[in-house]
């Protein structure tokens, strides 16, 4: 698919006109001032706010790699596409275990290692690279977003682990709960590693995307239930505090907390964004996260179906769990958690966006999440079918089950080709637009209201003058194109006849 020579949209703001500005700063500052105070200035831009995020790996990611590639274009592009990639590998990694587990029974063996292959294939294919979320990755949504997910996913792992190490039966039963029950462990899975991991991931999350604190809340609910498997199975308050997982999981979630604090420490909500608030909808939630099915029914039955059936899922086999062996099996500790997780995720969107209607949530940027949700559920669904003591009856219902979402996904994503191609049409025409009204602005301030909306997506950029006279004060002067090589693609591509 033919790429745009420019940024687009938000990444105008964030990372492009951000690391412009601080190349261009040295030249600007009055000559005297203080390191500390150009320390204090640089901390305070990096913490600062796009709309209602603080995208601090963006923009530190983004200032590091400005000097040798442009912080927009194919390369970029790449990083991105790596980064989906790299998310479902990590949300598939805690089956190997259970892949093992299952290799032993000659029933499901090969049944159970072609169905997580094909699975593993498919949340690449739609998530990495299928044309919907392509679409997101060239274009739509920015960067830190992924980079956001993938460290939340990071983050709701570690954590898990490490409430299901206080809370198993063989920590209450008295044998270690560092690690893997055999005494010693290795420093990086060691409850102090664990506790560390989920901290730091955590934070980077937090200050990637705005939407991930309530990944605080997630690990609280993990916490609390940890809790409440040792008290089933008649621990009590003084084994907790004598254990060292639950320790570091109190320490954990602190941290977690004290990272929500400082993200709202001089926060102010975007007064342009306040038409879009709104309250908690149930048809919003469940259109948003059924927003990838958009292209093969318009049924809003079945976004209900797709988006609420995970958590009851989740309730009924943790009951089941439970009951017979006394506490949740830590793989589905895991993926409940990361889909409760984005069911939080899109409940907040409702919050903040269903203002301005529940159609809202079936803008093509959201489709990201939807796919997400979808891709947990079927690893969710592959451990149930692997999970040691369900009936044969069970194992076909969830398989077919599988199969079914399979298939729905690989029909939906194959139907978003035509729409991301008559968007592609649209980005094109704003960005030649944009270079007309670049290098002959009056042919631009002359052009008729009717024909500038046809041609000029405000998508491309609000407004484009202003963004072509800060480019050519803050980006095209020597100093600045002689250490940014994303000053440099900018202006050879607006000066481009």
């Amino acid at each position: 698919m033919p790429l745009l020579t420019l940024p687009y949209g938000d990444t105008w703001d964030t990372p492009v006109r951000w690391v412009l500005a601080f190349k261009a700063q040295p030249t600007a500052n009055p000559l005297g001032e203080s390191l500390s105070q150009q320390f204090s200035e640089f901390v305070a831009t990096v913490f600062s706010q796009h709309n209602e995020s603080r995208k601090v790996t963006l923009k530190v990611l983004a200032l590091s790699v400005d000097s040798i590639m442009p912080v927009f274009g194919p390369a970029w592009h790449l990083f991105s596409f790596l980064i989906r990639a790299f998310t479902i590998l990590i949300m598939a990694f805690p089956l190997f275990g259970t892949l093992r587990k299952s290799s032993s029974d000659s029933v499901f063996k090969n049944k159970s290692h072609f169905l997580f292959y094909l699975i593993v294939g498919y949340g690449l294919f739609v998530y990495a690279c299928g044309p919907a979320n392509l679409w997101n990755g060239l274009w739509e949504v920015q960067t830190s977003f992924f980079l956001g997910i993938l460290f939340a996913m990071l983050a709701i792992s570690f954590f898990a682990s490490m409430v299901f190490r206080f809370s198993s039966p063989n920590a209450i039963n008295g044998q270690s709960d560092d690690g893997s029950f055999q005494g010693s462990v290795e420093f990086w899975s060691s409850n102090y590693a664990l506790s560390m991991y989920s901290v730091v991931f955590s934070w980077l999350s937090i200050f990637s995307f705005s939407g991930n604190i309530a990944l605080s809340v997630v690990c609280t609910v993990l916490l609390f239930c940890g809790i409440v498997f040792n008290f089933k199975q008649k621990a009590n308050i003084s084994f907790l505090l004598r254990s060292p997982s639950f320790l570091w999981s109190v320490s954990s979630l602190f941290l977690i907390y004290l990272s929500v604090l400082f993200f709202f420490v001089g926060w102010v909500s975007p007064p342009h964004h306040d038409s879009l608030r709104g309250g908690l909808s149930l048809e919003y939630v469940a259109l948003f996260l059924g927003n990838f099915y958009q292209t093969i029914t318009n049924s809003s039955l079945f976004s209900y179906f797709i988006a609420f059936s995970p958590p009851v899922l989740i309730l009924l086999a943790g009951i089941y769990f439970v009951k017979r062996f006394n506490c949740c099996p830590k793989v589905f500790l895991i993926y409940s958690a990361q889909l409760i997780f984005l069911l939080g995720l899109a409940c907040a969107s409702s919050i903040g966006r269903s203002g301005a209607g529940v159609d809202y949530a079936l803008e093509t940027r959201y489709n990201s999440m939807s796919i997400l949700y979808g891709c947990i559920t079927l690893f969710l669904l592959f451990y149930l079918v692997s999970a040691p003591g369900l009936s044969n009856s069970f194992r076909v219902f969830f398989s077919a089950l599988s199969a079914l979402t399979l298939v729905a996904g690989t029909a939906a994503n194959i139907e978003w080709y035509d729409i991301i191609y008559s968007k592609r049409v649209r980005l094109q025409r704003a960005e030649k637009c944009f270079k007309d009204s670049y290098l002959s602005p009056s042919i631009f301030k002359n052009m008729p209201d009717s024909e500038r909306r046809y041609f000029c997506s405000r998508g491309f950029y609000p407004n484009y003058e202003s963004l072509g006279a800060w480019i050519k004060v803050h980006a095209c002067s020597d100093d600045v194109l002689s250490q940014s090589r994303t000053a440099e693609k900018i202006c050879e591509q607006l000066n481009e006849l």
